[in-house]
């Protein structure tokens, strides 16, 4: 029986790797069909792993349960004897010993196989009561309200990533409007593709939202002054900062990235470094270009450990309830100008690599969002008719699709609303 017990062990831990890895794919998965398609699998391994946890706990309480030892049991004064066995001629007695009470079914250990299960079940389904909207999972709240959609700029972002990931710097530059959510987006590539998929150490600048909160990543914008001179001395400012930890090393001596390489500090160990620029109308400065190119070719110079850097440029247009007035005042054609001056200059360095995220998110992926978390088909169709009743400036009739804006604030507004209303158990 511990043979084919550990044959249902390693069973069972195959098919919870197998869940696990289904379960990534459909987070990043964004077609219909294959979502559908990882869904049906991913409940044909639930229910095979619920089955394998039953007859793997069956046969761990047969050993107590079903063993009847042939031994002389001694008595306690009193009570009768047992039986004394005897044993054929030539041969030695059975030893005497007591029988032990039978091993309760908590007491035995788990397996490894078993270990993982109980792990995936407290991180990915905590128990909720029944009339929670999120019967299914409860999303976590910061990467929840940032997991709907995004399925082809991930996948944009991880095709340029694996071209890359040897390269000491890297630099990529996403342009879009404020609605785009283009912060979120490189957060959730952090989250989702390079920590969670890749399995990397990952350090990027984090900000707490609030009291009860997962960090948020931290955006600043581009450190430029009013000159090229100013702006080179604020961008060492913002790394000695934030690569040796804290507001103190502000003025540390740090001319290019080589000074920190040779340093012992510990975040030289880590595998990657993830920093965050907001780029806006406001650094359309004559000498941009120049920036750049010292930041691309000079600054980021050295390399004596295995961690790389990547930098994120998020070039944001104006907020929706500016964006009239921006037309009337021609920012727009301000902000235009700038995309095309820095994907002039990213064109012309090998490290750099510009990416234009799609500006809609279909009210589809919404309800795939919702179907993943939920089975309360109907209150989550409420819920995408309630945002187009009270947002219509963010929804697009044509397509049948929202501003990634409204879709993460209404996101999180439902995580928080259901987590005050139904607490975990």
């Amino acid at each position: 029986m511990a043979s084919e017990r550990d044959g249902w062990e390693q069973e069972l831990e195959e098919t919870i790797n197998k869940v696990n890895y289904l379960r990534k794919e459909l987070v990043r998965a964004y077609d219909a069909i294959k979502k559908y398609s990882l869904e049906s699998q991913i409940s044909e391994g639930e229910e095979k792993i619920t089955q394998l946890k039953a007859k793997i706990r069956e046969a761990a309480s047969r050993p107590a349960l079903d063993t009847q030892p042939d031994t002389v049991h001694r008595t306690q004064p009193g009570t009768a004897p047992d039986p004394v066995h005897r044993t054929q001629p030539g041969t030695a007695p059975d030893p005497v010993h007591r029988t032990q009470p039978p091993q309760p079914l908590s007491s035995v250990r788990p397996s490894h196989a078993e270990a993982l299960l109980a792990r995936e079940a407290d991180e990915r389904q905590p128990s909720r009561p029944t009339g929670s909207f999120f019967n299914r999972r409860l999303p976590r709240r910061r990467y929840g309200e940032i997991s709907c959609d995004r399925g082809r700029e991930m996948e944009l972002l991880r095709q340029q990533f694996d071209r890359h990931r040897d390269e000491p710097f890297q630099h990529y530059f996403l342009s879009g409007l404020y609605d785009d959510k283009l912060d979120s987006l490189v957060e959730r590539f952090i989250r989702q593709v390079l920590e969670s998929d890749g399995g990397f150490d990952v350090h990027c600048p984090t900000a707490i939202r609030g009291e009860g909160y997962e960090p948020v990543l931290n955006v600043e914008p581009l450190p430029l002054r009013f000159d090229l001179e100013s702006s080179k001395q604020a961008l060492r400012s913002y790394f000695g900062r934030h690569l040796y930890l804290g507001p103190a090393h502000e003025t540390l001596s740090l001319e290019t990235l080589e000074d920190f390489f040779r340093s012992n500090l510990p975040l030289l160990q880590k595998d990657y470094l993830a920093v965050v620029f907001k780029v806006s109308r406001e650094h359309r400065k004559p000498f941009l270009p120049a920036f750049f190119q010292w930041l691309v070719r000079d600054f980021c110079c050295g390399r004596h450990s295995k961690l790389k850097l990547l930098f994120f440029y998020t070039a944001v247009g104006q907020a929706p309830k500016a964006a009239r007035l921006a037309r009337w005042l021609g920012w727009g054609r301000k902000e235009s100008a700038l995309e095309n001056d820095l994907e002039g200059i990213f064109a012309a360095h090998p490290c750099c690599y510009p990416l234009r995220p799609r500006p809609w998110v279909p009210a589809s992926d919404l309800m795939d969002w919702f179907d993943f978390h939920s089975t309360k088909t109907t209150e989550a169709r409420r819920h995408i008719e309630r945002i187009k009743k009270d947002h219509p400036e963010y929804y697009n009739p044509n397509e049948d699709a929202f501003r990634m804006s409204v879709v993460e604030d209404r996101l999180r507004q439902i995580i928080e609303e259901d987590i005050r209303a139904y607490p975990a158990i």
